[in-house]
């Protein structure tokens, strides 16, 4: 989750950016976009599954989780990325670990970092 977040001059997030506003007029980028983002929240999911099947978590709803959690993601870089200093790294780390944590029935300090 935390790779997730932009760091530095966050070339990737800008170009996610654009594409988003110029998917907004163009069919076919849309289509490009829809489909990168549902894999993503697929492959998030998925993750959240198999961890609440192996019992390290409870999750009853890994695909609303993961769209919840990816919400949030996505909301806090675009903050982060247009308007630079706006959020502090820090607090944008705390509110996804509260999140997650939330998502997953854990307490924050139950989260491991890698």
């Amino acid at each position: 989750m935390r790779w997730y977040a932009p760091t530095a001059q966050a070339k990737g997030w800008r170009l996610w950016i654009e594409g988003w506003s110029a998917a907004l007029r163009e069919p076919t980028l849309r289509a490009v976009t829809r489909d990168l983002d549902r894999q993503w929240k697929a492959e998030l999911a998925e993750v959240i599954a198999e961890g609440s099947a192996a019992g390290e978590f409870h999750c009853p709803d890994p695909m609303g989780a993961a769209l919840r959690l990816t919400a949030l993601l996505d909301g806090l870089a675009v903050q982060m990325t247009a308007y630079e200093g706006a959020l502090p790294r820090a607090l944008a780390r705390t509110w996804t670990d509260e999140a997650l944590a939330r998502e997953l029935g854990l307490h924050p300090t139950q989260l491991t970092t890698a």
